[in-house]
């Protein structure tokens, strides 16, 4: 059986390496500091046909997933119509952004099947 891809995109690596732990346990996990990177990787739509899951942060060190609009890169430069859930601290984001992703969460850790039945319900 063939194990989904995920990517995270997150600079804090007090969060993003036990989150990258816990995943890799179900699925094959691709870590990214900054949405800049993250672009630098995959430029093109067929980069992410394999890609089931792309999770990202809200806050950088000087700016927010807002200010760099990865969401907009996703879904309209690279055609990613998979799934994309924002993971942060924030207690509140951005209407005009949490409503182009799947689900919106908490900043802890979740298992991949956490992370689907959240989707499920959302």
């Amino acid at each position: 059986m063939r194990r989904k891809k995920v990517i995270i995109v997150d600079d804090d690596h007090r969060f993003r390496d036990p989150l990258e732990g816990f995943l890799s346990r179900e699925a094959v996990v691709v870590t990214f500091d900054d949405p800049d990177a993250f672009a630098q990787a995959y430029k093109n739509p067929s980069d992410l046909l394999d890609v089931y899951l792309i999770v990202l942060d809200f806050r950088f060190d000087s700016y927010n997933a807002l200010d760099k609009d990865l969401v907009s890169y996703l879904r309209e430069d690279l055609e990613y119509r998979g799934k994309v859930v924002l993971w942060s601290l924030e207690d509140s984001v951005p209407m005009e952004f949490s409503r182009r992703l799947n689900a919106v969460l908490p900043k802890k850790l979740l298992s991949l099947g956490e992370i689907e039945q959240c989707l499920e319900k959302c």
